[in-house]
């Protein structure tokens, strides 16, 4: 399909906005915008976002607002439909893919899942052992060892790393980390030749709240309008014959 909006345009026009960037984002709003255009905002709410926009700009009377409007060149309505944009974005994605928010949660799960844990490292399995057993049975401050004895950039914080999500370590820390639990600290485990002691501090697992529902939505929204912007830039394209250099 095409962009109705950008038939009457030129070669010339599409290339301008082609080679200043702004054909892309350009049609992604178009597109976005005529997506949604029919979804509904309930007036109480409504009220509620322009409320919050007036605040924002210490706008408090009707004729403070015509001179913003007048200063930014925006026409009430579109001033209206510019703040409603983002809500009827949220609505119309919960609406129309929430049959796939659950699969694209725990696809996502383990990059959402956010995780804090201390890290030692070093090259000599019989140090790390001593190390291991300074902290689980003299109670040696592990922020002080890891400071004296870690081989990583961890040395500089402690041991720390994080927060961050749990998918970001190797497959073999983020297995020992998902079975511990806050405080504790696991017995040395060799991953690719480093000898390496856990502990975890705190797992924060990510959960299909109303909130991560709206987040999901709106990923699969997004992915579906570039598609559909992808489609319609080879349209245009086509339209001239030819392809952008």
């Amino acid at each position: 399909m095409d962009s109705p909006e950008l038939i009457g345009y030129d070669l010339p026009s599409i290339r301008l906005l082609h080679n200043y960037d702004v054909l892309l984002p350009l049609l992604k709003g178009i597109i976005t915008n005529n997506t949604v255009s029919s979804t509904e905002i309930d007036a109480e709410y409504q009220e509620r976002i322009i409320s919050e926009f007036k605040n924002s700009k210490s706008i408090n009377e009707e004729n403070a607002l015509n001179v913003w409007l007048k200063t930014y060149r925006f026409e009430y309505s579109e001033l209206v439909d510019k703040l409603l944009l983002p809500h009827k974005v949220v609505k119309y994605a919960i609406e129309n893919h929430s049959g796939k928010v659950e699969a694209r949660f725990l696809e996502k799960k383990p990059f959402l899942d956010m995780v804090t844990y201390s890290l030692l490292r070093t090259n000599d399995a019989y140090q790390t052992r001593e190390i291991y057993l300074k902290i689980k049975e003299e109670n040696a401050d592990f922020g002080l060892l890891a400071e004296q004895y870690s081989d990583g950039v961890e040395k500089s914080s402690r041991g720390i790393i994080g927060p961050s999500p749990l998918a970001k370590a190797h497959p073999r820390v983020a297995s020992e980390l998902r079975a511990a639990t806050p405080g504790e600290v696991r017995a040395p485990i060799n991953v690719e030749g480093i000898n390496i002691i856990l502990r975890l501090e705190t797992l924060v697992s990510a959960k299909l709240d109303k909130a991560m529902e709206q987040r999901m939505a709106t990923e699969l929204f997004d992915e579906w309008i570039n598609e559909q912007v992808d489609a319609t830039i080879s349209k245009i394209w086509e339209r001239f014959s030819e392809a952008p250099e």
